[in-house]
């Protein structure tokens, strides 16, 4: 475990001009195929990792079209869905505690519940694994005003009271970030804490993440860039004001920059925040009894799982989307590959990145 620390602390805490080893044809593919990138337009960076040999980092663009701040390493963007991959992680720490049970029906936690008889069977693994059966509300219905400043109490109280599920729970996967809030809900009535209290104490602090900052907590958009999306050849601004459930912690609950997610992922190599056992809990995919789908389940406790077609070693990946903010974090734990895709641009750029890290052989 402790092979390589000391570099990749360099890495981490005193930035790329240390340790910058670069596999010189890669970056001259990877500069081509982003070459096209104006640096006038909404931007974000690219980051690529192998155990602690920095093989690709670019920056581009800028974070505020008004002011034409350019993005730096500490910009911070809004990472959508992957807040979620840090409640799930939350859960884990208090299994861990032995404050709760996976097995745990949410009806100890969450008492009123429409249909009881659904909440003694849906398990916190299930919400953990959107395999709860439990259904969002249409998003044709998430037009009003009122979804701009959603909270998760509010954002899980519109599949409370649903009256049937979509299959019965473990049988299937169903994403459902409505259902997702409940796990808020839990860590909140277990915990004593409100879940930024939470997750700053129990995970951003033991991992030395200084510079996130999460929704509903003062300084949350300090240094951050603006979301934006284009439409007719023009950008403009997209992010709080604008996007529905920005405020809820499983839909833009974080706020991060590239040197606190290399930290993050560094934390769960390390076993810094949580036990060895349970970061590999959090990756295994694991199959329930009544599983019946003819597929295999694609999410473990914390991460998507085989997203990238024909790969031969599993891969652990989150894609979050909020307003014009993306995010990709993958990585495959096998040969210590790791990838952070950030943009505030509406654009994903892993489309690109990917075939090219085929072509050299950092991913088979």
């Amino acid at each position: 475990m402790k092979k390589g620390i000391f570099s990749l602390l360099c890495i981490l805490f005193f930035g790329f001009t240390h340790s910058q080893i670069y596999t010189e044809p890669l970056k001259v593919k990877l500069d081509s195929a982003f070459s096209t990138l104006n640096q006038n337009d909404p931007g974000g960076y690219i980051f690529v990792q192998m155990g602690n040999q920095l093989l690709y980092y670019k920056q581009f663009g800028v974070a505020d079209l008004a002011t034409k701040k350019q993005f730096d390493d500490y910009t911070l963007v809004n990472v959508g869905g992957l807040s979620k991959t840090f409640i799930a992680y939350g859960i884990l720490l208090l299994q861990q505690e032995g404050k709760l049970d996976l097995e745990d029906s949410i009806l100890k936690y969450i008492p009123d519940f429409k249909k009881k008889e659904f909440a003694k069977k849906i398990k916190i693994r299930h919400l953990l694994t959107h395999t709860s059966g439990l259904k969002d509300l249409p998003m044709q219905k998430m037009d009003s005003i009122h979804f701009l400043k959603i909270k998760d109490d509010e954002n899980f109280n519109l599949i409370k009271y649903s009256n049937n599920l979509a299959f019965e729970p473990g049988n299937n996967f169903l994403y459902s970030d409505q259902a997702f809030s409940a796990l808020v809900l839990i860590i909140e009535k277990v915990s004593g804490m409100s879940w930024q209290d939470f997750v700053q104490q129990k995970i951003l602090k033991p991992a030395s993440m200084t510079f996130t900052k999460l929704s509903g907590k003062p300084g949350e958009q300090t240094n951050a860039a603006h979301g934006y999306r284009k439409t007719k050849g023009i950008y403009t601004e997209y992010d709080q004001g604008e996007v529905p459930k920005m405020y809820t912690a499983v839909n833009g609950g974080v706020w991060t920059n590239v040197v606190d997610l290399r930290k993050f992922i560094y934390a769960l190599q390390y076993c810094l925040f949580i036990k060895c056992e349970n970061v590999k809990l959090s990756q295994e995919l694991l199959l329930p009894f009544n599983w019946y789908s003819p597929h295999r389940p694609p999410h473990t406790y914390c991460w998507y799982i085989g997203q990238i077609p024909d790969l031969e070693s599993s891969c652990l990946s989150y894609e979050g989307k909020i307003g014009g903010y993306r995010s990709d974090l993958f990585f495959i734990p096998s040969s210590e590959l790791s990838v952070i895709i950030v943009s505030n641009n509406s654009t994903t750029y892993s489309q690109q990145l990917i075939p090219i890290l085929r072509q050299f052989n950092f991913i088979k």
